[in-house]
């Protein structure tokens, strides 16, 4: 399990999810619990979106000196996962991704010896 969570700053919304209904018009997922809302993130292509590593209980964005580097990667989706990190100024647990398909992407960031989060962004044409 990750010491940290991955947190959007800016270049994607926090929407609504409607869960499209099945052929039996019952929703085709499992329901959100009650009073709680299904949210997604939705992003647009070629819109860059900062994504953030937030340490728990030590705040936003550490620098690398504090607590280690951070590695993000493409969980899911498709095209050339171009992450620019504020590594080269102690910072890697910041980064910028621009988008260049549209569909559904999964981007993860793993630090070692920290474990690995992930965020589901969904990107629109």
């Amino acid at each position: 399990m990750a010491d940290f969570r991955l947190v959007i700053t800016q270049g994607a919304t926090l929407k609504p999810w409607t869960d499209p209904p099945s052929q039996g018009g019952k929703p085709s997922r499992i329901g959100a619990l009650p009073g709680r809302d299904q949210r997604s993130w939705r992003g647009k292509r070629g819109v860059p979106i900062t994504i953030m590593a937030e340490q728990y209980g030590g705040g936003a964005g550490p620098p690398d000196v504090v607590i280690g580097p951070f590695y993000p990667f493409l969980a899911e989706g498709f095209g050339p996962p171009l992450f620019v990190s504020g590594a080269s100024s102690g910072f890697s647990s910041i980064v910028t991704w621009t988008p260049t398909n549209a569909g559904h992407h999964v981007i993860g960031f793993r630090r070692d010896g920290g474990g690995a989060a992930m965020v589901h962004i969904d990107v629109e044409p």
